[in-house]
């Protein structure tokens, strides 16, 4: 890291701008950076999430360390104890969103200015603020289309990433006639993006595949923010739904949204094109490949695309680690669909490995969780995992 410090006029060393932390709190909590530099792939001590939670919802994201105390560990406010609790679960904080951060080096997240504990807001992004912030400007500007537009947007994610998948094809379609009625045809696009990727995990591909390619459509006519989210959409749903001869190959959609991100760079849409890249390189059995692609993007879903790289390539063993890491975060912050998708890995991996007893435990879980949801694609595929 030192290597790529720069020295100002007067010889000091400025250290370089750090990615942009992410802090998801709807629909579950998660971290993510921007730029590939991931945060710890360990789970974080609870002290320490809750640390981070807490000032996240604060106004102005900033708490005093005694009201920390008083809301962390109110049994031995006003002790050494919590004194000492405090500064574990700051330091545990500060290395999980920063591991690479040396002793005695400032956290470029969580800042301390005496008394005073802040989320750094020219660093830190927060899901909620950015919802806040949208719902804020349709207000001002007097369009309640567009208010409820973002509502909805934001509930359908939750509903999405929590396994209501029912639940939410229904707000989707409800998001989408709103962007429709507000006259924004690049929202509309992305929301027929979006939506036809809820369809792709009910297994309804002919919905998936229609929604996908009128986004396309629509985005292309504008040629904006939205259409390499819309191409990802789409290419995912000739991977996963089967080819359709009458749309364009998923190898070509593809490097027509990662061109689209070359020349107008969103992380976001990084993401999306860089992991259904990963999904096409797995599809050919080139697992060297897709791991190349996944080492600059980090979020929900890319270690269970790592694990199945990692079982492709001939390590059934680091991929089991690597799916049953997920697994467990997933579980703890509620993403239903993700849990599924890492345990079917799991199980796979483990079925290869030859504990089969493990791996029938495993695909039991996701059996009842997705029976449950329902996740029908997942039903399909963890019974090439089962052992018996």
């Amino acid at each position: 890291m030192s290597s790529r410090n720069a020295e100002t006029a007067d010889g000091a060393v400025r250290r370089p701008a750090p990615p942009v932390l992410r802090l998801y709190l709807l629909g579950g909590f998660r971290t993510e950076r921007t730029n590939g530099a991931p945060v710890a792939d360990r789970r974080p001590r609870p002290s320490s999430r809750r640390l981070v939670e807490l000032l996240a919802v604060s106004p102005g994201r900033v708490r005093h360390r005694e009201e920390i105390i008083e809301m962390c560990w109110p049994d031995t406010a006003g002790t050494p104890a919590a004194l000492g609790s405090l500064r574990v679960a700051l330091h545990a904080a500060r290395r999980a969103l920063e591991p690479e951060l040396t002793a005695r080096t400032p956290s470029s997240y969580l800042v301390g200015e005496g008394a005073l504990l802040r989320l750094a807001p020219e660093t830190v992004w927060i899901d909620a603020d950015e919802a806040e912030t949208l719902a804020e400007r349709a207000l001002r500007t007097g369009t309640t289309a567009h208010l409820a537009a973002a509502l909805e947007a934001f509930l359908r994610e939750h509903a999405r990433r929590s396994g209501r998948l029912r639940e939410a094809a229904a707000i989707g379609r409800r998001a989408l006639e709103l962007a429709d009625g507000c006259g924004d045809p690049e929202a509309a696009a992305f929301e027929r993006a979006n939506l036809a990727e809820v369809h792709l995990l009910l297994g309804e591909f002919e919905a998936a595949a229609e929604l996908a390619a009128d986004a396309v459509a629509e985005a292309q006519a504008h040629s904006g923010w939205c259409l390499p989210y819309a191409l990802a959409a789409l290419a995912r749903v000739q991977l996963r739904g089967g080819p359709r001869p009458a749309l364009p190959d998923p190898r070509e959609l593809l490097t027509r949204a990662a061109h689209c991100v070359s020349r107008r760079p969103d992380h976001q849409a990084d993401y999306e094109v860089r992991t259904a890249q990963a999904g096409l390189a797995l599809r050919d059995v080139r697992p060297d490949r897709a791991l190349a692609l996944l080492e600059t993007v980090s979020g929900t879903g890319v270690p269970v695309i790592a694990a199945w790289a990692h079982l492709t390539a001939g390590d059934p063993a680091r991929a089991a680690r690597l799916a049953a890491e997920e697994a467990v975060r997933a579980a703890g912050s509620g993403e239903a669909v993700t849990e599924c998708e890492a345990r079917t890995a799991q199980a796979t991996a483990l079925a290869v490995l030859g504990r089969t007893d493990e791996a029938g435990r495993c695909a039991a879980r996701v059996r009842e969780l997705a029976t449950a949801l329902p996740y029908p694609t997942v039903l399909r595929r963890v019974s090439h995992a089962n052992p018996s």
